[in-house]
């Protein structure tokens, strides 16, 4: 952390003015991080990364209520412990 910057710890990034941290504190992303970690039970930080790393199609899945999703479980992901 750099002393006198604001700085997101949940999503470990930093930010140049004030302004900038609360903006990127409003973000869809973010919201949804903060969502993740308060809510149980605790999911590994691995499995978040993995989360994050597909989040386009995430958010593309809230936005789209009308698309018909397998119930098979297809449409999960496996995800190894390091």
């Amino acid at each position: 952390m750099q002393l006198g910057k604001p700085w997101c710890s949940t999503c470990c990034v930093h930010f140049n003015t004030f302004e900038e941290h609360r903006e990127h504190s409003k973000s869809e992303e973010h919201v949804f991080k903060i969502q993740i970690r308060y809510s149980s039970p605790s999911i590994p930080r691995y499995v978040m990364e993995k989360a994050m790393e597909h989040w386009d199609r995430v958010k593309e899945s809230w936005n789209d209520p009308s698309d018909e999703r397998p119930g098979d479980g297809s449409e999960l992901y496996q995800v190894e412990a390091p």
